[in-house]
């Protein structure tokens, strides 16, 4: 019997993950492979180093408490929201305005060294090699489009290219590559795991669309056109799955990580509502394959 697991990628909504974890962990539900993109491919090696999910908890309450989380400055990142002042908008506009300008000049805003130092504090080994539980990590490369997978060697670098937000962190440039975040071409890596496991399950954290304006700018169309491809392809990615878990309340900034409790409490909430349906469906679906397998004499 063996059961896959595909983490989805979101930012600060991958916290949700460790929720999913906790339940898991809780009701025993044997993991013997697990594939991760960006948010997912952190927590999933976490996991996959420690099978411990109230360790990883711990660690990400006091890397947020920790220079190396702070000098990536995310924080900065959190759009303004609700009621605020005129001052404020016109803070944020300024602020839009030199974003703009300096987009035009580089490939970045934070050092791809700053996030592996981040990732180094987080994930407590350094190879795959290492991993207690099999994991696939998932990067995309700009130039060619193809999807990156990596199962083998450096723990660490993998899952800083698989993380590296697009315009947000420095890609890595490696011979004729440009690789960034793997959420770009694949949100949730399920896929990856249907010939290497019998029972798949997905946790798709994309974020919530809302019900937008009509008065639209440009910077509105063009976001919003970004955000309708990227649901509708993590919906298609994830369905491939036996079992999909859809966490509640997605309308998260991917740099919320201040909502870290919230998040991981959505998990669990979510993964609880699951846990007796996919128990089920677990026992069934290998019940029915025990009984094809005896009837053709295949051990």
């Amino acid at each position: 019997m063996k059961i896959g697991l595909g983490l989805g990628g979101g930012g600060a909504r991958g916290l949700v993950h460790i929720g999913i974890f906790h339940v898991l962990h809780a009701y025993k539900i044997p993991l013997s492979i697990i594939a991760g993109t960006s948010a997912g491919a952190i927590v999933g090696a976490m996991f996959a180093a420690t099978r411990d999910p109230a360790w990883i908890e711990d660690r990400f309450k006091k890397f947020f408490k920790h220079d190396v989380f702070k000098r990536l400055g995310t924080d900065r990142m959190i759009p303004v929201s609700g009621q605020v002042s005129p001052l404020t908008q016109f803070a944020q506009k300024v602020r839009d305005r030199m974003v703009i300008a300096l987009s035009m000049q580089r490939s970045s805003i934070v050092k791809k060294s700053r996030l592996k130092d981040a990732l180094s504090f987080l994930i407590p080994v350094a190879t795959f090699s290492e991993l207690l539980v099999p994991l696939k990590v998932v990067a995309t490369d700009l130039v060619s489009s193809n999807t990156i997978v990596y199962s083998e060697g450096d723990l660490v670098e993998a899952v800083v290219q698989s993380s590296s937000i697009p315009g947000y962190v420095e890609p890595t440039f490696k011979e004729n590559s440009v690789i960034i975040d793997g959420g770009i071409g694949m949100p949730n890596p399920v896929s990856l795991l249907v010939d290497d496991v019998d029972f798949l399950i997905s946790v798709d954290i994309k974020k919530e669309l809302t019900r937008h304006k009509l008065n639209l700018n440009i910077y509105d169309i063009l976001q919003r056109s970004e955000e309708v491809t990227h649901y509708k392809l993590s919906s298609d990615l994830a369905a491939q799955a036996h079992h999909v878990v859809h966490p509640k309340g997605m309308h998260y900034h991917w740099a919320e990580f201040n909502e870290m409790d919230s998040l991981v409490n959505k998990g669990k909430a979510a993964m609880e509502e699951n846990i007796q349906q996919l128990r089920d469906e677990i026992k069934t679906y290998f019940s029915y394959c025990s009984r094809i397998k005896r009837w053709f004499g295949i051990q």
